[in-house]
């Protein structure tokens, strides 16, 4: 069977990774054409090579949600040879465009909430999980209570902050409009064009469907994501009896991956525990620093910058802990799933798919989004307790086995395919 794969790959994230471990894995069951966008990634374009894929670069539209168009007409010899169509991520406004030129089996993976919400993150002012369908009143409230952090990270002024809480009486209305409308006019076409969804969690499909009830009206499936570690690093991890009195972050500088959370938290850890180190991995400019020096725990931590996959997965080997504290419900929880992978315990925020991968107790522990002090107390309890690495390794390995993912991933779309 031959599959055209869409991946527009601005980025290099979570999604692509991901994407890049089922194509490893579907390489050698099905012919594979790769469409990305033309200012796909490097990293992203690097690793298709090493897989021997074939690849076509075409333009590509960015819509207000984050949605992809893709000018697939540009590929229509491709299209017209190929059985069936993966949306990998957000190119789910590419599915009309595709079967315009042919009528074959789509399907698309949701990532993330991008087809819900204007601001892609289904949380409602940054402080719970939204599960109610919006409206001016709710939208311009959203909008207020997200400015809170974002204060707190230094990207608004509380003075700017303050015009905006009242500008959003006005804005608020005019985005609702532009975002809902927009939705209101192309979810009916999205989901026509598509003829069955993947979502990488319990929890997302839940929240979806809580939005868009016309998504149950398609064949709808979770697959979890599968984990594909170098057996060299989780061979040395599970089997590290001595990790560094390491905690380590790597989930970026965004409010809803709760960096600031992370950030006030130590103050609690290093209160009783000042021999911890506090490792943070990732891009950051000046505004982390400045987040640093107000809670003055400069000496506790160690910023180490952006550091390829490989030696991202050596640090959690290395490490006694992983925190993943999103305040946003998480699609998935990657992060938490390597880290679990390599048998090191997590401490993951109790929302999203989340507590899906970490189990509470077991593999790590839970606890209250947006809760410095609760996060703080799951840190160290995690640091004390003896956690048997080989046992958070093997019940990880058994949920998100690369060959149960793919067994998923290949019955869901050749049910489509004739």
């Amino acid at each position: 069977m031959r599959l055209l794969v869409l991946s527009h790959a601005l980025g290099y994230g979570g999604a692509e990774v991901s994407t890049l471990q089922f194509l490893k894995l579907l390489k050698d069951v099905y012919d594979i054409d790769v469409i990305v966008g033309s200012g796909a990634d490097t990293r992203f374009l690097s690793d298709l090579r090493v897989l021997g894929l074939r690849v076509v670069r075409v333009p590509v539209r960015r819509y207000r949600r984050g949605m992809i168009s893709m000018e697939v007409e540009r590929v229509k010899d491709i299209i017209r040879k190929v059985d069936a169509v993966w949306i990998t991520h957000a190119e789910y406004p590419t599915a009309q465009r595709v079967k315009k030129i042919k009528e074959i089996p789509i399907i698309a993976h949701f990532r993330d909430y991008m087809l819900i919400c204007p601001w892609w993150s289904a949380c409602f002012g940054s402080q719970s999980i939204c599960m109610k369908r919006c409206s001016i009143q709710r939208i311009i409230r959203c909008k207020q209570l997200k400015l809170d952090p974002l204060v707190t990270l230094g990207f608004f002024s509380r003075k700017k902050a303050m015009i905006y809480r009242w500008l959003y009486f006005v804005k608020g209305p005019i985005d609702f409009i532009k975002a809902f409308r927009s939705l209101t006019r192309n979810i009916e076409g999205i989901i026509k064009s598509i003829d069955g969804f993947i979502a990488v969690s319990k929890a997302m499909k839940n929240i979806l469907i809580s939005h868009v009830p016309e998504l149950t009206e398609k064949p709808f499936e979770v697959v979890y994501n599968p984990i594909d570690i170098p057996v060299d690093i989780v061979k040395f991890s599970i089997y590290n009896k001595n990790p560094s009195k390491m905690v380590v972050y790597a989930s970026g500088f965004n409010s809803a991956k709760g960096i600031h959370i992370f950030l006030q938290s130590v103050r609690f850890i290093a209160k009783e525990m000042p021999e911890v180190r506090i490792v943070i991995v990732g891009k950051y400019d000046e505004k982390l620093t400045n987040l640093i020096r107000k809670y003055n725990i400069e000496k506790y931590i160690q910023v180490v910058g952006f550091l390829p996959y490989r030696e991202i997965l050596k640090l959690f080997a290395e490490s006694q802990v992983v925190t993943m504290p999103s305040i946003w419900p998480e699609p998935f929880g990657r992060i938490a799933a390597e880290a679990n992978m390599l048998g090191v315990p997590v401490v993951a925020s109790r929302v999203g798919g989340l507590p899906e991968v970490v189990e509470s107790g077991v593999t790590g522990f839970l606890v209250k989004p947006g809760d410095p002090e609760d996060l703080a107390e799951g840190v160290m309890k995690a640091l004390t307790t003896k956690f048997d690495r080989e046992k958070i390794h093997r019940i990880t390995a058994a949920k998100f086995d690369s060959i149960v993912a793919k067994n998923h991933f290949i019955h869901f779309l050749e049910s489509f395919v004739g």
